[in-house]
């Protein structure tokens, strides 16, 4: 069902792809790929725009797998759709985590890009 969701992602069928992944994760919330999957409902909702429901799904990967894989991206993520929902003080605190969490990732080095655009540094 992963593999089913991932596939109708990457190929832009968002509305069946969250049902696959969201039916994974309510099968599997164990699985080794269940962190991966809730990330990718987050995926959706951010390429639709769907900015809350992101940031729910990222919630959701923070709180369920806190030490997976996917933390870092999904607090990126939601930093990101905090901004495009113009919560930028919230949204700074994301990227600012991402940054003391997780200092050597892709993701805080995105997330330092991010805040020097909005003409800030990181503490």
């Amino acid at each position: 069902m992963y593999r089913l969701g991932y596939g109708d992602y990457a190929k832009g069928n968002y509305h069946q792809a969250l049902t696959e992944l969201q039916e994974f994760v309510r099968n599997n919330p164990q699985d080794d790929l269940a962190d991966d999957a809730q990330y990718l409902i987050g995926e959706v909702n951010f390429s639709q725009q769907k900015y809350p429901d992101a940031v729910a799904a990222y919630d959701r990967v923070i709180s369920d797998h806190p030490a997976g894989d996917k933390a870092a991206a999904a607090y990126l993520k939601k930093g990101l759709a905090l901004l495009e929902m113009n919560r930028t003080a919230d949204a700074v605190i994301q990227l600012q985590h991402v940054i003391s969490a997780y200092p050597k990732s892709e993701e805080a080095r995105l997330a330092r890009e991010r805040l020097r655009a909005l003409g800030l540094r990181e503490r």
